[in-house]
């Protein structure tokens, strides 16, 4: 092919991947840090759980007709 401007006659040229991949940057992290990221994890979660439950529970209180169905 010659140097100069493009004809419409001439096919595009390859095009390669738009994207750079990423590198992934893992962190190593102690066992006992990990156990305790999960435990305090899952505290969160029962706290949210118990909280939501407390409310059904004086929901249920505070409407005596509706206590009978759940007991």
């Amino acid at each position: 092919m010659v140097a100069g401007p493009a004809s419409p006659n001439d096919p595009a040229p390859p095009v390669g991947p738009t994207m750079v991949p990423m590198q992934s940057t893992s962190v190593m992290v102690s066992d006992s840090f990990a156990k305790d990221a999960i435990i305090s994890w899952f505290h969160g979660e029962f706290a949210a759980i118990a909280i939501i439950r407390q409310g059904s529970q004086l929901r249920n209180l505070s409407r005596p007709e509706k206590a009978k169905c759940y007991a």
